[in-house]
């Protein structure tokens, strides 16, 4: 990624690690398949490959075969919007509330990070695919393909999309977090339900979740669902005594073969803030 006033990198150079990029060089250091990796990476290989094969710009390949037949008319891959298209977006803000170092950041990994749309375009890929799922021979995918991408893989992801659950609570689901910006999108494969949240803030991924557990409860969904937590009591001395900034780590979760109850610990490094006084 890029703030606006930056050079942008292209995709080979993103992929070598080359100036201006400011990733690490893409490279396959594991056999493909074995195990699970979420990789923006991956994404920008095929992104150079589909760009190879078809002789194409991403964006206007991208507009071809998905946006436009999906009915996205309003979304887009280009990086950078085009002044015409600049004005439909929304401005990133950090964690404090401020627009950091400009309105976004411009994405060469486009494949990856560097779809422009809202929640209603979202919506209406969801429906194409959900309608493919059920048999209709769709505008952006087959109902082969469509049941191929909602087929776990590994560590419950299918081909794009996270895939939870069976029968009616049967779902596809994704997140998105780029600079400034948080999103959530959830479907289901079957009864057209879904709910799509986008927001302009690092800090609208607790939002965008409430959002969708209220909708799930609102419909009588059977799931996401709230979860219940007891809170410990502590005696104001004892908060005292535990007042810090703790950053977790690593979260380990280990199970006795003998015992029904899993264990959980986690591991932190503690940087004690001033306690309060009085």
């Amino acid at each position: 990624m890029a703030a606006l006033t930056e050079d942008v990198a292209t995709t080979l150079q993103v992929l070598d690690g080359a100036d201006p990029a400011n990733t690490d060089p893409i490279r396959v250091d594991t056999l493909p398949g074995s195990r699970f990796r979420y990789s923006g990476g991956g994404y920008t290989v095929m992104q150079q490959l589909l760009e190879d094969v078809s002789g194409k710009p991403f964006p206007q390949l991208l507009r071809e075969k998905v946006l436009d037949p999906a009915g996205m008319t309003l979304s887009s891959y280009e990086q950078p919007l085009p002044p015409d298209r600049a004005g439909f977006a929304a401005n990133s803000h950090l964690a404090d509330g401020s627009s950091g170092d400009g309105k976004w950041h411009l994405y060469p990994e486009m494949a990856a990070a560097g779809l422009w749309t809202n929640p209603t375009e979202l919506a209406f890929l969801a429906m194409e695919l959900q309608a493919a799922y059920q048999g209709a021979e769709g505008r952006v995918l087959s109902p082969a393909m469509a049941h191929t991408m909602f087929t776990p893989v590994l560590a419950g992801y299918g081909l794009g999309f996270g895939v939870q659950g069976e029968g009616e609570e049967a779902r596809f689901s994704h997140g998105g977090s780029n600079y400034g910006f948080k999103a959530r999108f959830l479907a289901f494969m079957e009864g057209g339900r879904g709910v799509f949240v986008m927001t302009n803030g690092d800090q609208g991924s607790a939002l965008a979740q409430e959002i969708t557990l209220a909708v799930a409860r609102e419909y009588g969904w059977p799931v996401p669902g709230y979860q219940e937590v007891i809170l410990a009591e502590l005696t104001k001395e004892e908060l005292e005594e535990i007042a810090g900034i703790y950053r977790v780590q690593a979260v380990e979760v280990s199970l006795d073969p003998d015992a029904e109850d899993v264990e959980v610990r986690v591991a932190v490094e503690v940087s004690l803030s001033t306690k309060p006084s009085g």
